[in-house]
């Protein structure tokens, strides 16, 4: 009674005054101790085959069947059931973490040893993206990589994001286009102490004194070139 009251009519002090009228009432004293026998209520059916029941978690299929109705829309992606039927959070969250880490292989990093041979971004100021080729010399901290350049004959630092593995292939020759570099984002080159293979110098004459030929001295722009 006091709750049909209440969808009908609410005040402060409702539910006092419903018991005040209920315990003046002649006929509810009459009626209190013999109420009527009403039938029980059927559980509401769900919306749909598929829909879980909110005490049992099972949809009406899956205790008729032992599993859930198929549509045309499984057909185009099947997914075996799963065989555990258990609703602990725990077990749950280890089976979504397994299928994470096999489709999308979780959150594993790629690795880089030192001489390995990638593939790294080079960084323009156009926004097309071109790769060069490079060999990892070192790992710098947990995501970094410094890498040799064949073509710049110096070595850069890389993200780990931006290098990929490379099969072994001949290393292409330096063009100018390769040389153009953006200075804000490499500003480093190689050290002189790198160990790398320097380029090979020509020697003139066989049986005679061995003569290197240096490369000459760039002259300053603006300098007369004086003849010597």
């Amino acid at each position: 009674m006091k709750a049909e009251a209440r969808k009908r009519l609410w005040f402060p002090g409702v539910d006092a005054a419903l018991d005040r009228v209920a315990g003046a009432c002649t006929v509810c004293a009459a009626l209190r101790p013999a109420p009527p026998h009403a039938p029980l209520a059927p559980w509401p059916l769900p919306p749909h085959p598929n829909s879980k029941n909110s005490t049992t978690d099972k949809s009406p299929a899956e205790l008729v069947f032992g599993r859930s109705l198929r549509s045309r829309l499984d057909l185009l992606n099947p997914n075996a059931p799963s065989s555990s039927t258990s609703t602990d959070l725990t077990q749950t969250v280890a089976r979504k973490q397994s299928l994470q880490a096999k489709h999308f292989r979780g959150v594993l990093r790629p690795e880089f040893k030192d001489n390995d041979l990638v593939w790294i971004t080079k960084n323009t100021n156009n926004n097309k993206v071109n790769w060069l080729e490079g060999i990892i010399t070192k790992k710098i901290g947990n995501l970094m990589y410094s890498v040799y350049v064949p073509q710049l004959n110096g070595e850069v630092t890389r993200h780990m994001d931006q290098i990929r593995k490379r099969l072994s292939s001949p290393i292409s020759s330096a063009t100018g286009e390769d040389q153009d570099w953006d200075p804000d984002v490499i500003p480093d080159v190689a050290s002189p102490a790198t160990t790398h293979p320097e380029p090979a110098t020509h020697r003139e004459g066989e049986g005679e004194a061995t003569t290197v030929l240096e490369p000459a001295a760039a002259t300053p722009p603006g300098t007369p070139e004086t003849d010597h």
